[in-house]
């Protein structure tokens, strides 16, 4: 009998110190998150307030996750993903052209939108435009279209007049026609889950999601 009792006192030890454990992990991953929230935050405010600098649309985060990311390359050769020379002159007008079009029209937030689309409105082939995407930002096509999808999302996720809208539905409106992908996409960017984000931008509006 006093074997058993030793043994049940010495499994609840282990039991409650894992636990202790786990909150300690629980509380290092909440001041991660949410350093890493300010962190994207910042970024994105400061880009943008330079309206003059090229490459005010890309993020460092996203091109190094990129081959996590969905990608356009299907229009790409293997050779384009290496293109280091420097922009010329025409190139830099033309990402410029696709930027303002891309904004003002809003036209990430339509699932269905492909290079060709807007391609054809420059005057210059697929091809052409995914190498200028890709020299002036970094990162692919479709990469750069989830970023600005991504930053759409956050924006509402932080209107409380948006609080009774699911995230879900947020992203459907912002372009991701898919759930899990728009789940990867957005931590890739931010550094953070969606519903962690939403938590602690806009209190109350969605149950906290820490995974």
């Amino acid at each position: 009998m006093s074997v058993i009792l030793v043994s049940l006192v010495v499994l609840l030890g282990i039991l409650m110190m894992v636990l202790r454990q786990r909150k300690h992990y629980h509380r290092a991953l909440i001041r991660t998150y949410e350093r890493l929230l300010d962190d994207y935050r910042r970024q994105r405010d400061e880009q943008d307030l330079e309206p003059s600098n090229p490459n005010r649309h890309v993020q460092s985060s996203l091109a190094a996750n990129g081959s996590a990311l969905e990608e356009d390359d299907e229009l790409m050769d293997p050779s384009d993903t290496g293109i280091t020379e420097e922009a010329t002159v025409e190139d830099i007008q033309c990402y410029d052209q696709f930027m303002n079009i891309l904004l003002q029209e809003k036209l990430h937030l339509n699932h269905r939108f492909k290079v060709e689309d807007v391609a054809r409105r420059l005057d210059i082939t697929a091809r052409r435009l995914t190498q200028i995407t890709r020299k002036m930002s970094g990162c692919s096509f479709t990469q750069l279209l989830n970023r600005h999808r991504v930053e759409e999302v956050s924006r509402i996720m932080e209107d409380e007049h948006s609080a009774h809208l699911k995230i879900g539905a947020i992203a459907g409106m912002c372009g991701f026609s898919n759930g899990q992908h728009f789940r990867r996409v957005f931590e890739q960017v931010t550094g953070v889950y969606p519903g962690f984000y939403r938590s602690r931008t806009l209190p109350g509006s969605d149950a906290l999601d820490l995974y």
